[in-house]
């Protein structure tokens, strides 16, 4: 299932006869869908002393803190560290650069005409959009409300989404991921790698 809907949205991606805004959408999402996943699993979760880990360390040992911080019911230990919970300014501009980059290469592969100026916008935009949502999202899901932090996009009370069915999906989505000890469950906003990559824990089972 998981494959052939990959399948379906990259022959989707790949077609001229597709109009250029849905390309672009889909490739947007398959790239940052990846890069969530790979990130989160080989970067955030490196084993210690690897080489993901040494180049990585900064991320690697940030996440792991946030791991050790969070307790089994998602809250937060008393004197947790806030840039384990929120994306900072860095985290975001370093993205605008990467999907920049992985955007154009992928859109000159696939014949996409896209600008250069156009991938670097849109990228842009993508990454404000997915940092204001995930700090508004993992914030919420380890209960975390901090109004006066200032190192990232802010957590608007506009984001919050509560009761909606894919919201309460992608928090036990989350929740799952801290249940199995982080070896599961890596897309936290950007669900579709997991799946693929058989790494994907329902709720219910992550307690087996």
């Amino acid at each position: 299932g998981a494959m052939a809907a990959t399948g379906a949205v990259a022959a989707l991606s790949a077609s001229e006869h597709v109009p250029l805004g849905v390309r672009l959408l889909l490739v947007t999402y398959m790239i940052w869908s990846s890069a969530e996943y790979l990130f989160h699993r080989y970067a955030m979760h490196a084993p210690y002393n690897s080489r993901f880990d040494r180049f990585f360390k900064a991320y690697n040992r940030l996440h792991m803190a946030h791991h050790g911080e969070t307790n089994d019911d998602m809250t937060m230990r008393e004197g947790f560290n806030p840039h384990g919970i929120y994306f900072s300014y860095k985290t975001t501009v370093i993205s605008i650069l990467v999907s920049s980059m992985l955007l154009t290469a992928t859109s000159e592969v696939l014949n996409i005409d896209v600008s250069l100026l156009g991938v670097v916008a849109w990228s842009a935009l993508v990454s404000v959009v997915y940092g204001l949502f995930w700090n508004r999202f993992h914030a919420d899901s380890h209960e975390v409300h901090i109004k006066d932090y200032k190192d990232g996009l802010p957590a608007l009370e506009a984001l919050k989404f509560e009761g909606q069915d894919f919201v309460d999906w992608l928090m036990a989505n989350h929740v799952g991921h801290h249940d199995v000890r982080g070896v599961g469950n890596f897309n936290i906003v950007l669900p579709g790698a997991d799946h693929v990559f058989g790494t994907y824990y329902e709720r219910e089972k992550c307690h087996k």
